[in-house]
């Protein structure tokens, strides 16, 4: 504890030493968050599981595979309906 300049002594309460008594302070527990935050780290824990997945399935090219599958379903299916036709000749 440091020497008080005025008095040249040392501080002998917790007043004189910090300038507030344990009374006066107020505990970092006591402090509560936003309502905003509290929600949001909520759904984090909640449904963090399903941004995970979701992430893979973008970063990972799942998308564009998916897109391209069904691009050759729909050639598959118009070259059937062409050929019932009879629209291939040779």
């Amino acid at each position: 504890m440091p020497l008080n300049d005025t008095t040249r002594t040392y501080p002998r309460t917790m007043r004189a030493a910090f300038g507030m008594s344990p009374e006066d302070a107020q505990a970092i527990f006591c402090y509560r968050r936003p309502l905003y935050e509290r929600i949001l780290i909520w759904l984090l824990f909640r449904f963090g599981w399903a941004l995970v997945l979701l992430a893979v399935f973008l970063l990972s090219g799942c998308a564009d595979d998916l897109q391209a599958h069904a691009d050759v379903q729909a050639d598959l299916a118009d070259a059937i309906h062409q050929a019932a036709k009879g629209g291939i000749h040779e």
